[in-house]
């Protein structure tokens, strides 16, 4: 199954992990989003990338330091839509816009960086009633506590370079998938799902596709799921290869 992936949502046309970049992708007829969660200082599940608000903010400083109150009192700065009246989304937002869609969400935990103390099972209580979630992360010990809050959940190890995935931890956690840095395709055979980000240019995404992935996360999701029927038109994919 060959699934694309709006990464930050369709982050390619509208500002990162915000509401419309989210509803965008949606619309663009992909199998799944993928987002990343932070906690703020009084620990509401928030959705920003960076570690720090000041790439896409008008403010500065870290998510982990300011509350909730205040990370609202921040407006969006980046993309090419007059963003000053979005804000950073809780998580909860988030997941409401996919409420009533098929779509597979990945939620990457953010903790490579800093250990928000408590963040797999406030992100889990909001999330364990939805059977297409995915939980990804850099750090193995965030996986390992997901691991120990439910034996089922879809687990993916995130990585730049194949040497970084160490089939005993794998093992041990149940990690079945795999997101590789593009740069690292081709990896070696495995039973695991692999999937490529950030995949943006036409000639990569076909080169992926063909390759017959598990998915690819991109930031034009409507480019590839159109790629995506060329090909099957075809007969360069089967109906298979795609959902």
């Amino acid at each position: 199954m060959l699934e694309i992936y709006a990464h930050r949502g369709s982050s390619g046309t509208f500002p990162e992990n915000t509401i419309p970049a989210f509803q965008n992708a949606l619309l663009s007829g992909c199998d799944g989003v993928e987002f990343d969660v932070q906690l703020t200082k009084d620990a509401v599940p928030v959705v920003i990338h960076d570690e720090k608000v000041d790439r896409t903010t008008n403010g500065t400083g870290y998510v982990k330091d300011m509350t909730y109150k205040e990370l609202q009192a921040l407006w969006i700065k980046t993309g090419g839509v007059d963003a000053s009246t979005l804000r950073v989304p809780r998580l909860d937002e988030v997941l409401n816009v996919f409420e009533n869609s098929h779509m597979r969400l990945n939620i990457e935990l953010k903790t490579d960086k800093f250990s928000y103390t408590g963040i797999e099972e406030i992100v889990w209580q909001k999330t364990k009633d939805n059977p297409r979630i995915i939980f990804s992360s850099f750090n193995m010990k965030t996986l390992q506590n997901m691991r120990a809050l439910s034996d089922s959940v879809e687990l993916a190890f995130i990585c730049y370079k194949e040497n970084e995935a160490d089939e005993a931890l794998l093992d041990a956690y149940q990690i079945q998938s795999l997101h590789f840095s593009k740069r690292a395709f081709p990896v070696r055979k495995t039973n695991r799902k692999l999937r490529y980000w950030t995949v943006n240019q036409t000639a990569e995404m076909e080169t992926f596709l063909l390759a017959q992935v598990a998915g690819i996360f991109t930031d034009f999701p409507s480019d590839a799921v159109q790629l995506r029927e060329r090909l099957k038109q075809k007969s360069l994919l089967s109906k298979e290869d795609s959902v």
